[in-house]
């Protein structure tokens, strides 16, 4: 499914015969200086620039933009490496009005530095209620950088990296970093007696390095956000029922208030419809530091309240059709605080839902829970523990928090403390014996969390041999291409976020040209294997950048 929505996606992309490649510098007249407000000349060319066509922003330049550059077709931008668009910082965008059909960044080479403004897409169905036919379409924003917008007071729509409005559907944001998008003050008060008085200037109006009204067919994989006030945002008011949401394999540090937040209507303020979401997968995100310096009173680290709200026609709450809402091996992993009712966990509420293998180690004891009005599903199999237990629980819960649902928790570990220093991830190695040149050893991971990728094997800091998935991790490897000799054998495991741990080294001698080569059923050649990692780096192991999509391997070049 997911293959199939990224290859229409990248086929409705395909550049047209005739399209132009336009170089902002040389065409345009654009400077670069970094002082010369270049907004007047890039707004000339990219009005004359027609549909399909691509324009390239040259390096070095760096490109002061001091009001908004307004598009009128979808087009692709691309940047070389090292230029950046850069805006005053005035909580307006750098680029807006974008168009179906467009594509900004495209790969590790020639995505853009965005500092101090971001994007804006905004179809025609306004805030809420919007239709298929009203919204935007093939959005691909990826390999870019959006940093630096810290103006106040809080502009949502135009303070934070991406915000996408008015309807939208199939959108890919994926390898992007977004970096200090914490409008005012980190977006916290220091006035204040209690620490829940201590709160947002401008109210809880979410800011978001990225936001979305109305979505459907999203993959937001892979991106990186370093301490930013909300990661992702979004309102599902459009009168269809949205498809195939999916957010997996990002990676956050120290955010302030919400991991991901994705929203009713209800909760966004419109109230007229609630069609909800098909296929809404939230996997394999790690989410450190969360809370970051000055952590948000009652926040989660993933929320999505979507169980029930008044529809169309009806003056009482009914369910809201949710199907196919499954989270699941999320890392989220908060700060040392002493103040309660601050923390992280996971807020859901969706029809006949199932949350399992999540580890929260959080600073309160609500680790998880339904929505109140959830009907059906379940919270199973996940991890919960304390970093500390001030004058409130002692112990994390998975369990009804708010009001009454019809959710299934079970076996469910609640641990109390958290592990010294959050330690959730270790692997020791068993003496390595060598038969006739087969070399044997058995890897013991230990762990809170949930999906292993695997186990590999190195020798002499090589990585030679992996066993894949949940185990059991026996190296079985043939040696008859060592040199004779002793070896230093050493076992790293490879959690489903992609975070690394390594055992300490066991020796063991071989005899060159004895035995068997290479790795032995059921080990494999780890450098043929895709590690994957949350957020836009490498992968731990091979180093290439690659995207697991419907379990098949797509490496992007």
């Amino acid at each position: 499914m997911l293959r199939k929505i990224l290859a229409l996606l990248l086929a409705s992309l395909a550049i047209p015969a005739f399209a132009r490649t336009w170089n902002a510098k040389t065409d345009w007249g654009a400077t670069g200086n970094g002082t010369t407000n270049d907004s007047p000349a890039i707004q000339r060319g990219v009005a004359a620039m027609a549909a399909g066509d691509t324009v390239v922003f040259p390096s070095p330049g760096t490109y002061y933009l001091a009001s908004t550059v307004l598009f009128s077709t979808g087009v692709r931008v691309k940047c070389q490496a090292g230029a950046s668009l850069v805006g005053p910082n005035k909580g307006t965008d750098i680029f807006a009005n974008i168009q179906s059909n467009t594509a900004i960044g495209g790969s590790a080479t020639t995505g853009c530095i965005f500092n101090g403004g971001g994007i804006q897409a905004y179809g025609n169905g306004g805030d809420g209620g919007q239709t298929l036919r009203q919204a935007l379409t093939n959005l691909t924003f990826t390999y870019n950088t959006f940093e630096n917008m810290t103006y106040g007071p809080n502009e949502f729509r135009s303070d934070g990296g991406i915000f996408i409005g008015g309807g939208s559907n199939n959108v890919v944001i994926r390898h992007n970093t977004f970096s200090n998008i914490i409008p005012y003050n980190d977006g916290y008060n220091s006035a204040g007696k209690t620490y829940n008085d201590k709160y947002d200037p401008d109210g809880d109006s979410a800011r978001a390095a990225i936001w979305f009204y109305g979505g459907s067919n999203y993959s937001v994989d892979h991106n990186t956000f370093l301490h930013d006030y909300q990661n992702i945002k979004a309102c599902q008011g459009q009168q269809f029922q949205a498809q195939n949401m999916l957010i997996h394999h990002n990676f956050s540090d120290s955010h302030h208030r919400m991991f991901m937040e994705i929203n009713t209507g209800n909760g966004c303020g419109n109230a007229t419809y609630n069609a909800g979401i098909a296929n809404y997968q939230v996997y394999d995100n790690f989410d450190q530091n969360a809370g970051g310096p000055f952590p948000y009173a009652l926040t989660f680290g993933l929320s999505s309240p979507m169980a029930s709200a008044i529809q169309p026609g009806q003056t009482t709450p009914s369910v809201i059709p949710m199907s196919g809402v499954v989270w699941y091996n999320n890392l989220l992993k908060g700060v040392k605080n002493t103040q309660q009712y601050t923390g992280i966990g996971i807020e859901v509420g969706a029809e006949n839902m199932n949350i399992y293998n999540n580890t929260v180690m959080g600073q309160w004891g609500n680790a998880g829970y339904g929505f109140v009005g959830t009907a059906g599903g379940y919270i199973q199999d996940n991890y919960g523990c304390m970093i500390i237990t001030p004058s409130g629980p002692s112990n994390t819960a998975f369990a009804d928090a708010n009001g009454r649902t019809t959710v299934t928790y079970r076996r469910n570990r609640n641990a109390g403390s958290c592990p010294p220093g959050l330690a959730s991830l270790a692997v020791s190695l068993g003496t390595v014996s060598n038969a006739s040149g087969t070399l044997t050893a058995t890897a013991t991971v230990t762990t809170v969390e949930y999906g292993m990728q695997g186990v590999v094997f190195a020798i002499d800091g090589h990585y030679v041999s992996a066993v894949m998935g949940g185990g059991p991790y026996v190296l079985k490897y043939g040696a008859a291409g060592l040199s004779s000799g002793s070896h230093a054998v050493t076992a790293t495991v490879v959690d489903a976020v992609g975070v690394l741990a390594l055992s300490g080294k066991q020796s063991v001698s071989t005899t060159a040209g004895v035995g068997p080569t290479g790795p032995i059923g059921p080990n494999v050649n780890p450098s043929s294997q895709d590690f994957d990692i949350a957020g836009n780096a490498n992968d731990p192991i091979n180093g290439a950048v690659s995207t697991r999509l419907a379990g098949r391997r797509v490496t992007d070049h």
